[in-house]
């Protein structure tokens, strides 16, 4: 049984993600791209505010309906569109 999502980040993170724990989710290359997304409007979540605190934080839940969607949306390719060998051009 693959492992809850949900739980798996409540009991890592809790129920508040900064930046660096979003950075390392959904694999942002810094915290510099995360808030270069943030700034495009292009984050997969909503980010939310805490009062008289800097940066980048998310709900814990949000962060893992993002993942759950990335996970169902996902498309694994069936044995039938696999390329067979003779239909390479040499």
């Amino acid at each position: 049984m693959p492992p809850n999502i949900h739980e798996f980040l409540w009991a890592a993170y809790g129920p508040i993600m900064d930046a660096k724990a979003l950075c390392k989710v959904l694999h942002y290359p810094s915290t510099t791209a995360l808030n270069t997304a943030r700034s495009r409007g292009s984050l997969p979540f909503s980010p939310i505010k805490i009062e008289h605190r800097r940066g980048v934080f998310a709900l814990t839940n949000e962060i893992a309906q993002v993942l759950e969607r990335v996970e169902q949306d996902r498309t694994l390719p069936s044995v039938s569109d696999k390329h067979h060998p003779e239909s390479i051009a040499a």
